[in-house]
C-alpha cells in the first residue's frame, strides 16, 4: 500500500468508537489474543502464512474452485514455493519487479505443473485500490 493509505493511518489518538465497549464484549474481555506470526506449530504445521519473494517468475497455469471472483491465470509461483499448512494452504508470492502481490487459497499443485486452488487475487502494492466489490480474496476477507 502506498504511504497515504488510510492502512498506514496512525490510530492512537482517535477517540474511541461510541459501540467500543460492545465490540469489546463480543470477542470477550479476558479472551487471549491468536497471532498467526508464525511461532510455533498447529496441527504439526508452523502458525502464519509463508511467503516468497520473486523477481517474475514464469506464470504458472492455475484453476481455480471461484473462478468467478478470481484474477486470471498465470500467477509467477516458483515451485519451490512454501504452502501454508493447516486447513487453508495459501501461497503467498510478491514480485519484486512488479511490485504485486499474488495469492492463492486451498492451494495444491498438480501431476502436470499447474496449480488448484479455492480463489485467487492480486494486489498492486503501488496501488490504494481494492478488489470488485463483493470478490473474495484468498484469504477471505477481501485484504491484501
Amino acid at each position: 500500500m502506498t504511504a497515504d493509505s488510510f492502512w498506514n493511518a496512525r490510530v492512537d489518538d482517535l477517540p474511541l468508537h461510541p459501540q467500543s465497549d460492545t465490540f469489546i464484549s463480543s470477542i470477550g474481555r479476558t479472551r487471549g489474543v491468536h497471532p498467526d506470526f508464525g511461532s510455533g506449530l498447529w496441527e504439526g504445521h508452523p502458525i502464519g502464512i509463508p511467503y516468497t519473494v520473486t523477481d517474475g517468475a514464469p506464470g504458472v497455469g492455475v484453476t481455480f474452485d471461484y473462478d468467478d471472483e478470481s484474477d486470471p491465470a498465470p500467477y509467477p509461483i516458483p515451485r519451490n514455493a512454501p504452502i501454508e499448512g493447516g486447513s487453508d494452504h495459501h501461497i503467498l508470492v510478491v514480485d519484486s519487479s512488479t511490485c504485486v502481490l499474488h495469492e492463492l487459497f486451498d492451494a495444491t499443485w498438480q501431476a502436470n505443473g499447474t496449480i488448484h486452488a479455492g480463489s485467487g487475487a492480486r494486489w498492486n502494492m503501488n496501488s490504494n485500490a481494492f478488489r470488485p466489490l463483493g470478490w473474495t480474496s484468498a484469504d477471505a476477507a477481501g485484504l491484501p
